[in-house]
């Protein structure tokens, strides 16, 4: 992938309301097929769900992608598993022998 196109991130926040938050400063990941951005206001995790759109990308053979444009929906945080944290408490237990 090149640096090019036009790339918009919207988020379908839980009370209905849709926001449009701000991608910046594209850059490569760990190869030329990832494409990093900063973005503005932190993603929330677990919450809501986010679309990423691509329109006029183009790849390293400076061809336009296939679909344009393309589409993908994700919830952030997503990926890991959820999981509890258990703290258990001691006050009952004798201190003395």
């Amino acid at each position: 992938m090149l640096l090019d196109g036009i790339y918009t991130l919207t988020c379908s926040n839980v009370d209905g309301t849709i926001t449009a938050p701000i991608l910046t400063n594209p850059r490569y990941g760990t190869n030329q097929n990832d494409i990093c951005f900063t973005v503005t206001p932190d993603l929330l995790p677990d919450t809501n769900t986010y679309c990423v759109t691509v329109l006029g990308a183009h790849s390293q053979a400076n061809l336009v992608i296939s679909p344009d444009p393309a589409t993908c929906c994700f919830k952030h945080g997503s990926e890991y598993p959820l999981f509890h944290v258990l703290y258990k408490r001691y006050d009952d237990v004798a201190t003395e022998i």
